[in-house]
């Protein structure tokens, strides 16, 4: 029997190899097109891990955009001037604050999350990849 604990372990586990799957084909297009005879191949290698880590860089970036202006509004929120402000701003100021106190960002499925750090791990973990590879030519 299909539990929610049982999906979410295989969803997590098909995120993970797919993750695994980008690093290892970042790594063996980049491979072959230093390794490759074909400049053709060499050329078409070159694009698609141009292309593949432009793609992961801007679905990255716009996940640090928004960290980066979450973190903005928290700043704006301490220091707004309340003390001279009526008793229903200041609850609604400090119910801000406490709700924005709480760190925001995107994490699908709460495996990893979206931002530049995490474009950083895959670009090293493909590096790694594409070195072991060639260490074992």
């Amino acid at each position: 029997m299909w539990n929610m604990a049982n999906v979410n372990k295989l969803i997590q586990l098909g995120i993970t190899s797919g993750n695994q799957c980008l690093f290892f084909q970042l790594c063996l297009y980049l491979y072959l097109s230093i390794e490759g005879n074909n400049y053709l191949i060499k050329t078409g290698c070159i694009c698609i891990v141009i292309m593949d880590s432009l793609l992961l860089y801007f679905y990255c970036n716009d996940g640090q955009k928004i960290i980066d202006e979450y973190d903005e509004v928290r700043r704006c929120l301490g220091e707004c001037s309340w003390v001279d402000k009526p008793q229903w701003f200041k609850k609604m100021l400090l119910t801000m604050m406490i709700r924005s106190s709480a760190p925001f960002h995107m994490k699908p499925f709460g495996l990893y999350v979206i931002n530049s750090e995490n474009f950083i791990n895959v670009m090293k973990a493909s590096y790694s990849y594409f070195n072991l590879i060639r260490t074992l030519k």
